[in-house]
């Protein structure tokens, strides 16, 4: 079965075709066209909108054949739609500006299951891409806190909630002169205590 069939066969998308199926030294290239007479989906109202222009080529990263790197490319149609204007058409194996494909996408998010914290952190420190290495040498160095959360999942962040609040009221106040006072008017704000209309004062 040539390599043409079996790509039309496992990328069973309703209003695409694979035209051509090229094959280098690194990687195979698989051409794909829109249907013949076929209307774009707007990617924001998701109805079948008339075509307006086409785009560029781009490229997405796709699941390896027979273990050699595959790729898609796809000349993306631009959606005239009354309801949002110009828009680029809805695209079924690609989510957003992402240079992989949805099949691509599921399948390392099985694979990332059966995956140690120690195997995913080696893999992204190996990458080409340099937020992804800053990313992993961020998550080695808090490891332990980053485990510890999964064993025991509480967090501070109600503590350090109520220590912002503290700091703005100070700020506000420009300090207090007694502690008690402090002490009052933190419970106040902290506590959000009823505060009696007929008050001739109101704490800060």
């Amino acid at each position: 079965m040539r390599i043409k069939s079996i790509v039309n066969r496992t990328m069973k998308f309703k209003y695409f075709v694979v035209k051509k199926v090229s094959r280098s030294e690194e990687s195979i290239v698989i051409e794909i066209f829109p249907r013949k007479n076929s209307r774009p989906f707007c990617s924001v109202f998701g109805g079948r909108r008339p075509a307006y222009d086409t785009l560029r080529p781009r490229r997405w990263r796709h699941v390896k054949i027979w273990g050699i790197e595959t790729l898609i490319v796809y000349s993306p149609r631009l959606v005239n739609c009354p309801a949002c204007g110009i828009k680029v058409e809805k695209i079924p194996w690609s989510m957003g500006k992402s240079s992989l494909s949805m099949p691509l996408i599921d399948t390392l998010q099985r694979m990332a299951k059966y995956l140690s914290f120690n195997d995913v952190v080696w893999w992204a420190t190996h990458s080409r891409i340099k937020q992804m290495r800053d990313f992993a040498w961020s998550m080695r160095k808090h490891q332990d806190g980053i485990l510890s959360w999964f064993k025991t999942p509480v967090s501070n962040a109600a503590v350090e909630g109520m220590d912002g609040k503290t700091k703005a009221v100070m700020r506000r106040a420009y300090g207090y002169r007694t502690f008690s006072m402090l002490r009052l008017t933190l419970l106040h704000n902290l506590g959000k205590l009823p505060e009696t209309q007929f008050s001739s004062h109101k704490f800060l």
